[in-house]
């Protein structure tokens, strides 16, 4: 259901899935952008922190 397909004269075709979007927005059946937008959210403050305060954590 979340394909389409478009036949050429010459006999061959070309099938797009998600109307082109990401596959694991457009057709995916278990996370939702809001639960990936939120997973990114917390590696870049992960990040930020790391950055401003390295001192803190092994190396």
């Amino acid at each position: 259901p979340q394909y389409d397909e478009w036949r050429f004269p010459d006999g061959h075709s070309v099938m797009v899935l998600a109307e082109g979007r990401l596959l694991n927005l457009g057709c995916a059946t278990g996370h939702p952008s809001f639960v990936m937008s939120a997973s990114f959210t917390n590696q870049v403050l992960a990040q930020i922190e790391l950055q401003q305060h390295n001192d803190k954590y092994e190396k």
